[in-house]
């Protein structure tokens, strides 16, 4: 299947600056910075074949200020500027969490290594990110948690993009073996659903459980930071045979959702002229949206995105159908890891044990 993934898309730029949180006695509130706008706003035009916005955000320590905010203030908003009003900690003003970008940002790129993971029959990565795209919240005004009682974890703001089918109640307990309990707080019109009548969320469940038992979820309070205290890869041959039927078809469901839940806010339509000139136009409302046709193109024309094995990189990189051993984003990061091995191996003649 080829589809010629080259788009436009116009976002709204302003002029931004960082500014540190801080509490109520005026002291700073550090890691998390607020990100505003101030002046006027200007259209700039995006080609997605030249400016590949999404490899850049997927190219970002969630952790790196600095680097949200270098996106933010080159591409705009990752949504309407309505829609951030939503996040604005002054009503007069623009703005948003820096934190809150940062776990779009943790999303985005779970999603792309999900994707690859399910496409290589990687059972490692496809169970750290599909748990990080299960648990990943909006914000934490504390460093860590909002509250604790009784060895017991709450967050306020609960982030999961990929069961906005699901249906859930406005308040659902994960119980996990370590009596952790996460109590997730959706927005007014997913309140009216009840999430009985669908037996996937039971699924998810599940499979959450058994994860847990295995590999010791940790708390997600700092984004970037490992899901799990265990090694998963160290614990991997303990998850039950029985279990990867149910992981395969959670990973679906993530998938499918989490990606479509997306699209479905792009409505494709016909402009015509009085010139007679027929174009199309993908009517694109934000650049959320425009990364996740980004992905869908991409994936539409056998492509995959793969991050770069040099472990000092944090690049990622497009790979062709006819090219799926490539492991490094440049031939620089081969040459730096051709030279990396051949010392390991000048130390092992010298030391062989």
């Amino acid at each position: 299947m080829v589809i010629n993934d080259a788009f436009t898309f116009t976002n709204q730029v302003r002029e931004y600056y960082l500014e540190t949180k801080t509490t109520q006695y005026g002291e700073p509130c550090p890691p998390f910075s607020i990100i505003k706008s101030t002046g006027p706003a200007r259209s700039i035009v995006y080609d997605f074949e030249n400016h590949n916005a999404l490899i850049e955000i997927l190219s970002i320590n969630s952790s790196d200020e600095q680097a949200i905010f270098n996106f933010i203030s080159k591409f705009g908003w990752l949504f309407t500027e309505e829609d951030e009003v939503d996040h604005v900690y002054e009503s007069f003003e623009s703005a948003i969490d820096i934190n809150n970008a940062a776990a779009i940002i943790v999303s985005l790129q779970s999603l792309v290594n999900l994707i690859s993971a399910f496409q290589t029959n990687n059972f490692i990565d496809m169970i750290t990110n599909v748990v990080v795209l299960m648990l990943s919240e909006v914000w934490v005004d504390d460093y860590d948690l909002l509250y604790s009682s009784f060895n017991q974890y709450f967050y306020d703001q609960y982030r999961n993009l990929g069961y906005y089918g699901l249906g859930r109640l406005d308040s659902v307990e994960l119980n996990l073996s370590k009596k952790i309990e996460y109590i997730v707080n959706l927005p007014d019109d997913e309140r009216r659903v009840s999430w009985d009548r669908d037996p996937k969320f039971e699924q998810c469940l599940s499979l959450l459980n058994i994860i847990n038992k295995v590999f010791d979820i940790d708390i997600l309070a700092e984004h970037g930071r490992d899901a799990f205290r265990s090694n998963v890869s160290n614990c991997i041959n303990s998850f039950p045979i029985e279990a990867y039927n149910l992981l395969n078809s959670i990973c679906i469901y993530t998938l499918e959702n989490e990606l479509n839940s997306i699209l479905n806010n792009i409505n494709p339509c016909i402009k015509i002229t009085f010139s007679r000139k027929v174009s199309g136009d993908w009517n694109i409302p934000d650049l959320l949206s425009a990364l996740y046709l980004d992905i869908y193109l991409s994936y539409s024309s056998d492509k995959i995105f793969k991050k770069c094995s040099n472990p000092t990189c944090n690049q990622f990189f497009e790979v062709e159908p006819g090219n799926t051993r490539k492991k490094y984003c440049t031939s620089r990061c081969a040459q730096l890891m051709a030279k990396r091995k051949q010392r390991e191996r000048d130390k092992k003649k010298i030391n062989p044990n």
